[in-house]
């Protein structure tokens, strides 16, 4: 995911969303492996985000204390400090590449293989801690924080038989310190496993354009069954090209439905969740040699069933960065 420098609320709802669009029109060009030795890229910046966080977002410290668990989403806008950053080391005799950092994806650590005609093979871990409540539903006082952990290992076959075709699956182990909602109701646990599965496809490519496709099943197996889903998802990318820069936009669609009957809303769950995303990448500004400057946008909203899930938000930010 997008480095985010400290926590902070709106910019999580939105930094896979950015982190996609850093990560796909950026790192194709920032510091591309070389036959031997070391590359990557650092960048830094500032985004602005503006929109309604759920009452269930911890990362929303503004927003402690709820009256109700119908009561509407407060508006809210911050101004942060962004930054990313991917160390990689090619060894040139097998092809290996070996990467650190955000820039490939969620994962902290990948290990990529080019298979001759057979495709390209990669294995990637990460690690994530961010805060939830530990009851988000106690009311008419302030609601503690407590730290979730979620640890994960991505599989990936991309340019499977030099056909454009990819897959990859993911397993994330999610662990929350002291879950009191779980403690209070069985069905209201929140540690478990997150299974994703996604395929997807280059469906045209020139030197100027390319226009990408991708289907998402997930499936999360909490311990409560409350937060346990099966999800449907398409995804489309698209990547314009020029001299010196590059545009790209990255547009999701997806469904969550959830098991069983929620106990503090007496009904089932749904979530209909939309994400945009697009950034503008100048390379080489000014003939600064190795520097790149990136502009990038995103909007996500997250209509459910249950109004206590509701979510939305606008990002916007710069940031500057240099390839090595």
């Amino acid at each position: 995911m997008l480095k985010i420098l400290k926590p902070i609320s709106l910019i999580i709802v939105c930094s896979a969303i950015i982190h996609l669009i850093i990560f796909f029109f950026v790192s194709a060009h920032a510091g591309e492996p070389e036959a031997d030795g070391f590359s990557g890229h650092l960048m830094a910046g500032g985004a602005f985000t503006a929109g309604k966080p759920s009452p269930d977002n911890a990362s929303a410290n503004q927003n402690p204390r709820i009256s109700s668990l119908s009561q509407f989403p407060e508006h809210l806008t911050e101004i942060n400090p962004v930054g990313t950053g991917e160390l990689n080391f090619t060894f040139a005799f097998t092809g290996t590449t070996v990467s650190l950092g955000t820039g490939s994806g969620p994962s902290v650590f990948v290990i990529s293989q080019p298979a001759a005609e057979t495709g390209t093979f990669s294995l990637g871990l990460n690690y994530m801690k961010d805060e939830v409540w530990q009851d988000p539903f106690i009311i008419g006082t302030n609601r503690t924080e407590t730290s979730r952990r979620t640890r994960g290992l991505a599989l990936s076959w991309d340019n499977i038989l030099n056909s454009g075709f990819n897959f990859s699956y993911a397993l994330d182990d999610v662990d929350i310190e002291n879950d009191l909602a779980g403690k209070r109701h069985q069905g209201l646990k929140r540690d478990g496993k997150r299974h994703a599965i996604k395929g997807g496809s280059r469906l045209f490519a020139t030197d100027t354009s390319e226009l990408s496709a991708g289907v998402i099943y997930e499936r999360s197996d909490m311990a409560g069954k409350i937060f346990s889903y099966d999800g449907y998802g398409i995804e489309l990318t698209h990547v314009l090209r020029g001299g010196g820069w590059d545009f790209g936009t990255a547009f999701s669609v997806s469904y969550h439905g959830y098991d069983g009957i929620h106990p503090e809303f007496n009904r089932d769950r749904e979530d209909r969740i939309i994400s945009l995303g697009s950034a503008f990448t100048l390379y080489e500004p000014l003939e600064l040699k190795h520097y790149f400057i990136t502009l990038f946008g995103s909007a996500f909203l997250n209509d459910s069933s249950i109004c206590f899930y509701d979510e939305s938000s606008l990002s916007g930010g710069l940031g500057i960065g240099y390839e090595f």
